[in-house]
């Protein structure tokens, strides 16, 4: 029977999958920290599914007495954006529209949010509130994206427009090591929507825009 696994991890050229570690340090900064993480990662994982695919981003926590910085690093190959979050999207509730702004979506998705809870901080040496934030620290080749639009919504897609994402360097983590020659100006070439009451059933569409004509191809099995 076939390996019942990701694709990635059948793509997966790293055959010795034990981890070096690497050599310790007193520097505990963002760029070390995600130094190390990308180290680690890409000692046992190394794809054509992540060389294209996947991107690291940071999780930060931030005490509001003293600014100290907790940077936690995961690897990651979609971003997904609960719409009934974004500000845009409430307020197309209240006027019976449906819109969608994908920077919007990213505002809401990096929102710096207060803890409440206090979390004891090592650089003033006492409990206090954290702001939590999440930043991209790099970007893919191909970028996906997941809008969760709730059960019982529906929005149609303009084919007509240009789908363009540009200016997305607002949204990253400012560090010499996510400094890179992809870029961070995507322009949308395929779109896959689901009909049912979840992702993992129901009826999927896929709409595809041709790199030939430039013409967008709807791809139907029903």
């Amino acid at each position: 029977s076939f390996p019942t696994r990701r694709s990635s991890d059948l793509l997966n050229t790293m055959t010795d999958k034990q981890v070096i570690e690497n050599d310790t340090t007193d520097l505990k900064d963002a760029e070390y920290e995600l130094m190390q993480f990308r180290t680690k990662y890409f000692q046992v994982n190394k794809s054509i599914i992540t060389d294209l695919f996947y991107f690291d981003q940071a999780n930060i926590i931030t005490c509001l007495s003293c600014g100290a910085k907790i940077y936690n690093f995961n690897m990651n190959n979609l971003l997904i954006f609960p719409l009934e979050k974004t500000y845009l999207f409430k307020k197309s509730l209240e006027n019976n529209f449906n819109s969608i702004d994908i920077k919007d979506c990213f505002n809401s998705y990096i929102k710096d949010e207060t803890n409440k809870e206090n979390i004891y901080c090592h650089g003033c040496n006492k409990y206090s509130k954290h702001a939590l934030e999440t930043k991209i620290s790099s970007f893919p080749e191909i970028l996906t994206i997941v809008l969760l639009t709730g059960k019982h919504l529906e929005f149609d897609i303009d084919f007509e427009k240009i789908y363009l994402l540009d200016d997305l360097d607002d949204y990253m983590i400012k560090l010499k090591a996510n400094q890179q020659d992809i870029g961070t100006r995507y322009q949308l070439i395929g779109v896959i929507k689901n009909s049912g009451n979840s992702g993992i059933d129901g009826h999927f569409l896929a709409y595809c825009k041709s790199p030939i004509n430039r013409k967008w191809y709807q791809y139907n099995d029903a």
